[in-house]
């Protein structure tokens, strides 16, 4: 018996008992898209060393990591965090978020050992944010602050980490530097 495969893609023999030709199934099947939540962005761990203060921080095994946003460094506004840039922050639900220039001396760092999230996904503040007692208009912010985790973030530009919070900073060797 004598098979042959008809334009149509239907496989006929000489008995004339006809089946269609089913592809096989494609193995290479595109992975699903991530579904990033509404009003959310996607922030990442930086590849780069950390120093706070000349500490090392481990970032990849601390709870509240440092983050990267649109190539910017973004720090956790967490107790530890504050002190040991010798900042001052306050939380009011009236209010909102207040952080401050100090003349403290800096602290040690004191890391909040845990794991990240493997998923990273942060949010513009829903309450006021002021630096310094100067309300920031956060929508007009090209590096806008944002919380991750129930965590504000300060993005460490030089605008907000030098001349707002009278910190120091620089990047070389593939490491970023922050002080008091």
């Amino acid at each position: 018996m004598a098979l042959k495969i008809s334009t149509d893609q239907e496989l006929s023999s000489s008995s004339d008992t006809d089946s269609t030709l089913t592809p096989a199934p494609n193995s290479a099947s595109p992975a699903p898209k991530e579904k990033i939540p509404d009003g959310s962005v996607t922030v990442q761990l930086p590849l780069f060393d950390l120093y706070v203060n000349g500490q090392q921080v481990v970032n990849d095994a601390t709870e509240y990591p440092v983050i990267l946003y649109n190539d910017i460094t973004y720090f956790p506004m967490t107790w530890n965090y504050t002190q040991a840039l010798a900042l001052e922050t306050k939380w009011d639900a009236e209010v909102g978020f207040v952080v401050r220039k100090t003349d403290n001396e800096a602290g040690a760092l004191d890391l909040d050992w845990g794991t990240p999230s493997s998923k990273l996904y942060a949010k513009l503040p829903a309450f006021n944010v002021y630096v310094n007692d100067a309300w920031i208009d956060n929508a007009k912010e090209p590096y806008p602050i944002l919380v991750l985790n129930d965590i504000t973030y300060f993005p460490m530009t030089w605008k907000f980490a030098v001349e707002e919070l009278g910190l120091t900073m620089k990047f070389e060797n593939d490491a970023f530097y922050i002080s008091k």
